[in-house]
């Protein structure tokens, strides 16, 4: 038996991997292939491309990236009819998923989504429709993208909770006070956002020197340009590859937008979210996006702030994520009680939106092996 499974991004890498896990439990036998990093490699799938190395930010940047991935869709089409899979499981990263899942079903290979595309942030049915028709199962982590995609097909689709919160750790209370620095997953955003980190970090250090502030590297293939840049500042700050126990640890974060904010909410842990691009980039955004983040997303960037319709992590982007204002932010939440108190509490809201009776995981594992089309694995050759 063999199923194939497709991510783009580090956050979709690490629900894979722990995915493979729990699908290699209940079917040791199970050969899985997939375009991913290296949580599913280390999870035991044959993995085919790394694209998650090749994931970039903004609106520009990626147009660069477009003939690599359309190769690299070319070739994954070759393996997925090479080893006759008739299963494939798609994970975000809808630029390149959305028009794998079209094929797939033009061959007849069923799709299950995890992690619908973003059409119910704003607000495209149409665009939901056409998707949905390309799919066996559309599985939702969020109750608002549930909402939406059941209107279009309450029979393929299904919500199952978010993964994430069947695995992070539980919040630690410690006697020291560490902060967390989550500069992101990309090399572009790590351009971007770590010399303003750095920045905040010089005046943290500078009101308290016994303060300890760590820094979580995402990907190992970060940690040398990471150093590197560090290097140039002379701040004594820490590494650490455990993102999640750092969320537990800190008391507060300064994190880059994306998932990452989010596991701070399941977490309880406040942060400041801030974001910065190319400012070709952002003038793109703010052409194409804004707009509809005015309408669906009530203005918002972070995660948290969009699913409780207000904010409750500080947000700063481009221009407003400037070193006074994210110090002062952090600041905030690290000597006002009360504001700190408010952010955690807002934060059990959003862990009962998220959470499940039953193992989000093992839900997935559940719809792909009620499947019965898996198809026996021969010797992979890519040419």
């Amino acid at each position: 038996m063999s199923i194939f499974i497709s991510c783009g991004e580090t956050s979709g890498d690490m629900l894979a991997g722990h995915m493979i896990r729990k699908l290699k439990e209940r079917q040791p036998e199970l050969m899985v292939l997939g375009n991913g990093g290296e949580q599913m490699t280390q999870a035991g799938c044959n993995l085919i491309f790394d694209v998650v190395n090749a994931s970039s930010i903004g609106f520009v940047e990626p147009l660069i990236r477009i003939p690599y991935f359309l190769n690299i869709l070319r070739k994954t089409k070759r393996v997925i009819l090479k080893m006759k899979i008739k299963v494939v499981v798609i994970i975000d990263h809808q630029g390149f998923n959305i028009p794998l899942a079209k094929w797939c079903k033009s061959k007849n290979i069923k799709v299950i989504s995890v992690i619908a595309p973003q059409f119910w942030l704003w607000g495209r049915k149409k665009s939901a429709e056409n998707f949905v028709k390309t799919c066996h199962k559309v599985l939702c982590i969020f109750e608002k993208e549930f909402d939406f995609y059941k209107r279009i097909s309450s029979k393929k689709v299904t919500f199952i909770g978010h993964p994430l919160a069947s695995v992070l750790p539980k919040k630690k209370i410690l006697n020291e006070q560490i902060i967390g620095l989550f500069p992101g997953s990309r090399q572009q955003e790590i351009d971007y956002c770590l010399p303003l980190m750095m920045g905040v970090s010089k005046c943290l250090f500078n009101e308290n020197p016994h303060r300890s502030i760590k820094l979580a590297v995402a990907r190992t293939e970060l940690m040398g340009h990471i150093r590197q840049q560090l290097e140039t500042h002379d701040l004594p700050i820490e590494l650490t590859t455990d993102s999640k126990q750092l969320i537990a640890e800190a008391q507060a974060s300064l994190v880059t937008s994306g998932t990452v904010s989010l596991e701070h909410a399941l977490v309880g842990t406040p942060c400041v979210v801030v974001y910065r691009f190319s400012t070709i980039s952002f003038w793109f955004a703010r052409w194409l996006v804004q707009k509809k983040l005015q309408e669906n997303c009530h203005g918002f960037i972070a995660l948290p702030n969009i699913l409780a319709e207000k904010e409750i992590c500080p947000e700063l982007l481009q221009d407003q994520a400037t070193i006074k204002n994210a110090t002062d932010k952090l600041q905030l939440i690290l000597n006002d009680d009360d504001y700190f108190n408010r952010i955690t509490a807002a934060f059990k809201g959003i862990q009962a939106q998220l959470r499940t009776d039953k193992d989000p995981f093992q839900l997935v594992v559940d719809e792909i092996l009620a499947i019965e089309d898996f198809n026996s694995g021969s010797q992979i050759q890519i040419t």
